[in-house]
């Protein structure tokens, strides 16, 4: 086994719009911490994986495509073989390229800058590649909290310490040949909004990271979100998400920090056999709403949903064909009969994440799952979900002037079942 790793500073030099927020239309005012793009290569008897990961929203599939593209020319592997996972930090940069008419060309310049420090992070990974292991443990964490609670017959989003969370914190370790520790990437499932406002920085994250290398000195932290679609960081008071103070973002860093060091100070799993990677992109349904539905929305008094929906319906007007599906990437890489990693393509929520390592598990004795990855777009939410409302369900499309509805309520099946067949290869 070969690996190699790579990183480089993504913050920009220059005040951007943030993505996150869509009520924040103000461009940053500064940095907290900075944004960072982290990139490990693994290679076992020439199978090569470019895994990437970064401080960012998440790449949307214009951004992502050519993207992958470009790295994969670099590296000098198969586009299924190149893994992009953000952080999911809402203190970043918007890096959506349907935002550029709306921003100006000095967003379009950003992001061709950004995707240039992408591709050279992969490249000096892949230049990097030297004799090494793989290890994987799994530890504990409780920070996350459920955000979605059913009250007066309507789902809010507010914390709910009686709904599911995702408390595994998985975490694959990179040793060189002697054996000394060179990397940790770190995975667990829960949004990065605990610090709001217009600074720039990559939340909770960037203080997991500094907690393990204040403990470990040199070691490369990566981080990977899981499945945390509907889970917040539990920075809570009078039973209400807070945002902040810093104080609060460092707090919460250390304490999944102190989960992985846990981890790591624990015994290890070392991974070996062939690596194999898959990859498919799935066509998952839309639901359509009633016209009386839609002009409800645009008389309303929520100006996004308006704007939604009197979009949709001038589409229907001029007779014009809506969506009715959206592409969903999955991928999944194995290492020898006992890791299997799923890698989703959207804000997964935590109960698909557990449906799927369950099934997972029937085969492989490590797995882990993470999402946030590809070109991704859109909450998937569990069917049981689907009965209950919410934003996850059906409230965050109206966001979106091409997307008629939510996902059909059959999607967490299509999901699992599709990584089922990838893992069976």
């Amino acid at each position: 086994m070969r690996v190699g790793l790579a990183e480089v500073d993504i913050t920009p030099t220059e005040p951007v719009f943030m993505a996150g927020y869509a009520a924040r239309t103000e461009r940053s005012e500064g940095v907290y911490l900075p944004l960072e793009a982290r990139a490990l290569a693994l290679e076992v008897d020439g199978a090569r994986l470019v895994w990437l990961t970064a401080d960012l929203i998440g790449f949307d599939p214009a951004f992502a495509v050519p993207l992958t593209e470009r790295l994969a020319q670099v590296c000098e592997v198969p586009l299924e073989h190149v893994l992009l996972s953000c952080s999911h930090t809402h203190c970043g940069p918007t890096i959506r390229r349907a935002d550029v008419a709306r921003y100006g060309a000095d967003a379009a310049a950003g992001l061709d800058r950004l995707t240039d420090r992408l591709v050279e992070v992969g490249r000096a990974a892949c230049d990097d590649l030297a004799p090494g292991r793989l290890a994987y443990g799994v530890g504990t964490c409780q920070m996350g909290v459920n955000r979605r609670t059913l009250r007066d017959g309507r789902t809010i989003m507010v914390p709910n310490p009686a709904g599911t969370v995702d408390p595994e914190l998985p975490v694959l370790v990179v040793t060189d040949e002697s054996g000394a520790r060179r990397a940790a990437l770190v995975s667990y499932a829960c949004h990065p909004t605990t610090m709001g406002g217009l600074l720039l920085g990559p939340d909770y994250i960037g203080y997991l990271r500094r907690g393990v290398t204040d403990r470990h000195p040199g070691l490369q932290v990566l981080f990977a979100q899981g499945c945390g679609g509907d889970i917040k960081v539990n920075n809570t008071a009078d039973g209400r998400f807070n945002a902040g103070p810093l104080e609060a973002v460092e707090r919460l860093g250390r304490e999944v920090a102190d989960a992985a060091l846990a981890v790591l100070d624990g015994p290890l799993t070392e991974l070996t056999g062939p690596l194999r990677t898959r990859r498919t992109t799935l066509d998952l349904p839309l639901q359509r709403l009633r016209r009386a539905e839609y002009e409800a929305f645009a008389q309303g008094n929520n100006k996004f949903w308006a704007d939604w929906s009197s979009q949709v319906l001038a589409k229907l007007d001029a007779g014009e064909p809506l969506a009715e599906t959206l592409p969903f990437a999955l991928q999944v890489v194995t290492i020898g009969d006992g890791f299997c990693l799923a890698a989703l393509g959207g804000e997964v929520c935590v109960e698909i994440g557990l449906h799927l390592k369950r099934r997972l598990r029937e085969r492989f004795a490590q797995v882990a799952v993470v999402a946030y990855s590809h070109g991704m777009r859109g909450y998937q939410a569990a069917q049981r979900q689907f009965a209950e409302g919410g934003y996850e369900v059906e409230e965050w499309c109206r966001y979106s002037a091409d997307l008629p509805g939510p996902y059909a309520p059959d999607i967490e099946q299509r999901i699992v079942a599709a990584a089922e067949d990838l893992a069976r290869g």
